[in-house]
C-alpha cells in the first residue's frame, strides 16, 4: 500500500507529459523532480521539529491510549502490561523495540503499550522511534540534487543518423486523458457478476431463459385463458432480440448469432437483394408521393432513384 500510493501521486502529477514526444517528455518530468525535491527539502528546514508531521501524529494518538494500560515493572527493559479494555496482557521490551503485539516492530512507531512503558520511565519519545521518521534522515533523503540539462539547442551534433520518429496508430475519436477504473473496483462488491453464467427457466427447466420470457409458459397461459374464456396475460416488458428480432431470447443466446458463419450467411440476404429491396421500396414510396425527400436521401442515391 505505501509503495503503490506514492506510484499513484507520481502518476498524476506526470499525467499532463504523457502525450509529448518521448524528448519533450523526459525534459519536462527532469524539471518537474528537480522542483519537487526543492519544494519538499526547503519546506521541511522551515520547520522546528525532529519527528516528521506524520509519524509524530500518530505517536499522539498512541500516547493518548496509553492512558488505558496498567504497566508493572521489576527492574530490566522488559514491562509487563495490562490493557483496561480487554484484560489482555502483552510484554514490553524497550532494549529491543518490540511488543507483544507487534505494532512497534512493524512500522517502526511504539504502540500504545509500549508509550506506557516509556512514561513510567520517563525518556524521551525520540529516542524510541525509528531512525527514518526523523528530520535529519528526511533532509539526507532530499539533499541530493539532479544538474540542470541545457536545451536542444546546445547539444553536441554527431555524425550518427537521426532517429526517425514511431509510427503511432491514431485511433478514432477524442485521446482518452484518466485512468481508466471500470477494471480496479467493481461497482457493487457484495453483489457477484451473472456473466457467462447459464439461465435456468423455473417452469419448463431449459436452458437459455428465464420464467418471464418462457415461451411454454406464455402458451399454456394462453390456452388456459381460451378455455376460461378470458384475455390472456402478457407481460408489459418483453425480451427482444437485437439479432434476429425475435423475442424470447436476446442476443447472448440467441441460436442465429452462435450458429456458424456459413448458415447465418445463407438465411441472410446478399447485397444485391437488399438493394433490390430498398429500391423497390423506394421506388414505391415515389410513386405514391411524387416528392424525393431531400434531407433524408443522399444526394447520389436521389441521383440514381431518378434514373
Amino acid at each position: 500500500m505505501f509503495v503503490n500510493n506514492h506510484c499513484e501521486v507520481f502518476n498524476s502529477t506526470i499525467k499532463k507529459f504523457r502525450d509529448l514526444p518521448i524528448i519533450s517528455m523526459f525534459r519536462e518530468l527532469h524539471k518537474a523532480v528537480m522542483q519537487r525535491i526543492q519544494v519538499r527539502r526547503d519546506k521541511m528546514m522551515s520547520k522546528d521539529i525532529v519527528i516528521c508531521l506524520s509519524p509524530q501524529k500518530k505517536l499522539n494518538k498512541a500516547i493518548q491510549w496509553a492512558g488505558n494500560c496498567v504497566v508493572t515493572w521489576s527492574g530490566g527493559t522488559s514491562y509487563s502490561v495490562t490493557c483496561i479494555d480487554g484484560g489482555h496482557e502483552l510484554v514490553v521490551d524497550l532494549a529491543r523495540k518490540s511488543c507483544t503485539c507487534r505494532k512497534w516492530e512493524l512500522t517502526g512507531i511504539p504502540c500504545y503499550h509500549a508509550c506506557a512503558c516509556i512514561s513510567l520511565k520517563n525518556e524521551p519519545w525520540e529516542m524510541h522511534i525509528d531512525s527514518c521518521y526523523t528530520k535529519d534522515m528526511y533532509l539526507k533523503l532530499y539533499s541530493n540534487t539532479l544538474e540542470p540539462i541545457v536545451g536542444p539547442e546546445f547539444w553536441h551534433q554527431t555524425s550518427e543518423p537521426r532517429p526517425l520518429p514511431p509510427n503511432v496508430r491514431i485511433a478514432v475519436g477524442r485521446p482518452k486523458k484518466n485512468k481508466s477504473t471500470r477494471n480496479d473496483i467493481p461497482q457493487d462488491p457484495e453483489k457477484l457478476s451473472k456473466v457467462g453464467t447459464i439461465i435456468n427457466c423455473t417452469y419448463c427447466k431449459a436452458q437459455g431463459h428465464n420464467a418471464r420470457t418462457c415461451a411454454a409458459k406464455r402458451t399454456d397461459l394462453a390456452k388456459k385463458a381460451a378455455e376460461q374464456g378470458t384475455t390472456p396475460v402478457v407481460p408489459r416488458s418483453f425480451v427482444v432480440c437485437k439479432t434476429c428480432k425475435q423475442q424470447g431470447h436476446n442476443s447472448r443466446t440467441c441460436a442465429l448469432k452462435n450458429q456458424p458463419h456459413q448458415a447465418r450467411d445463407q438465411n441472410q440476404p446478399t447485397i444485391p437483394e437488399q438493394m433490390q429491396q430498398g429500391t423497390h421500396q423506394s421506388t414505391q414510396a415515389s410513386s405514391t408521393t411524387g416528392i424525393i425527400r431531400k434531407k433524408l436521401v443522399p444526394k447520389r442515391r436521389r441521383d440514381q432513384l431518378e434514373n
